[in-house]
């Protein structure tokens, strides 16, 4: 990736369709996530749950993000609790 970097930001003053179109697939290219699961992860995962978030993670977008405190267990200690 700072391969393409380099080249891009060496003729950073051309105007020429082509160096334009590589600049925007660059750009383009920064959302992607960098994958660090293993390479045999979706066989791996049992929980669909997790399954589902790893392939919304992979999605162009990402739609599927992590907040800061499980929702779900959060209610759950919270019944308990009450109980």
């Amino acid at each position: 990736m700072s391969g393409h970097w380099t080249v891009l930001k060496k003729h950073k003053n051309r105007e020429t369709p082509l160096h334009k179109q590589k600049e925007a697939e660059f750009i383009d290219s920064l959302e992607d996530l960098f994958d660090v699961a293993h390479a045999d992860a979706l066989n791996m995962i049992t929980i669909p749950e997790d399954r589902e978030f790893l392939l919304g993670q992979r999605e162009k977008g990402r739609r599927g993000v992590m907040g800061p405190v499980d929702e779900v267990l959060a209610a759950r200690k919270a019944q308990k609790g009450s109980c």
